[in-house]
């Protein structure tokens, strides 16, 4: 849709009546009818808020592999040994969260008749986590005071920690984007059962 600056004054007039709450039904299908739409999406934020906790770094105990030459006396030869030893490391962890309520009002430009109405209540969740260490990271293992944890799972699961880049939670604005975008999709889906 083409706006020309004769038509630009009053479209922005009835958009302020809009966002005051001023506009009926009717008043909503006039401004459509000026920009020459057939349908008006009316979007009001019903309710928002936003929690954050900031990444906060713990000191976890971690064991570090490495080989040791020894002597059998029995069998007279050398043998290498693994062992391990106690070290520290970091481990951050802090998430955001953002949850909207939308009321979505779907109008005819024609009749000035409500098509659709839904409300949409959507959440954007950033979880951030992520270790750090001076020592050599691939023979770094998890544990506790008294036990190293050598299985598989529990290393993947710490050299994904490791390997974690991001040390700052997605902004407020990137998680109210994402909800606007699937505010978006919910509607575009719904209205495609209105064909």
């Amino acid at each position: 849709v083409m706006i020309d600056r004769q038509n630009t004054k009053e479209i922005i007039k009835e958009q302020k009546l809009g966002m005051s709450g001023a506009l009926d039904n009717n008043s909503v299908a006039e401004a459509g009818k000026l920009l020459g739409a057939k349908w008006v999406i009316n979007a009001k934020l019903l309710s928002y808020n936003q929690s954050v906790r900031e990444p906060v770094k713990s000191n976890q105990i971690g064991y570090l592999k490495y080989s040791v030459r020894k002597y059998d006396k029995a069998k007279d030869t050398y043998y290498n040994a693994v062992e391990y030893k106690k070290v520290n490391y970091a481990k951050a962890q802090g998430s955001r969260t953002v949850n909207c309520q939308y009321s979505v009002t779907l109008i005819s430009s024609e009749t000035g008749q409500i098509i659709y109405s839904n409300t949409f209540s959507i959440k954007e969740e950033d979880v951030l986590q992520y270790a750090e260490s001076s020592e050599a990271t691939s023979n770094l293992f998890p544990g506790n005071n008294t036990e190293v944890f050598t299985s598989s799972a529990d290393k993947r699961a710490l050299d994904q920690l490791l390997s974690e880049i991001r040390r700052s939670l997605a902004s407020e604005d990137e998680l109210v984007q994402k909800v606007s975008i699937s505010v978006g999709k919910s509607l575009a889906s719904e209205l495609k059962k209105l064909k």
